[in-house]
């Protein structure tokens, strides 16, 4: 079980690594906070955003043939329910959905927040629909906010 941990916390500091550290990293940053910038700064941003979203394809259909092979069985709508608890965890942790600003180990932050709300709205005995609305609830809070800070 701590193997499990220790694995998790290695991904999370080579991605913050390879985010701040690395020339891959810093022009996938730069980019997403200004893209005119980025290519005043000499990046070529369509060849750049094409390599990116072939390797985020690349990791979508390799992480998607796991998780078939964890639910053992084909149907259209397999992954979406990742989709809405990916998209708190995001907002939670202070990445900007509209791009641009974040931080791999704010997002760490953004998932145990979730996970500890989850487990008390369960232990609350509250079912799924009504976990929904609460975590739909801060969503909009959060976005709430950040949007207020940015003005």
């Amino acid at each position: 079980m701590y193997y499990i941990i220790l694995l998790w916390l290695a991904i999370v500091l080579l991605m913050e690594f390879m985010l701040r550290r690395s020339r891959t990293g810093r022009k996938l940053v730069g980019i997403g906070t200004n893209e005119r910038t980025a290519m005043l700064s000499g990046v070529n941003v369509s060849a750049f955003r094409i390599r990116i979203y072939g390797f985020s394809g690349l990791c979508s259909s390799t992480f998607g043939v796991l998780v078939l092979g964890n639910v053992h069985s084909v149907y259209l709508d397999v992954g979406n329910q990742y989709l809405f608890p990916s998209v708190v965890v995001c907002a939670i942790g202070g990445v900007s959905l509209s791009g641009g600003g974040g931080s791999y180990v704010a997002v760490l932050g953004g998932a145990l927040v979730y996970t500890f709300l989850q487990s008390f709205l369960i232990t609350l005995n509250m079912n799924e629909p009504w976990r929904k609305v609460v975590f739909g609830l801060i969503l909009i809070v959060v976005l709430l906010v950040y949007s207020r800070n940015k003005r």
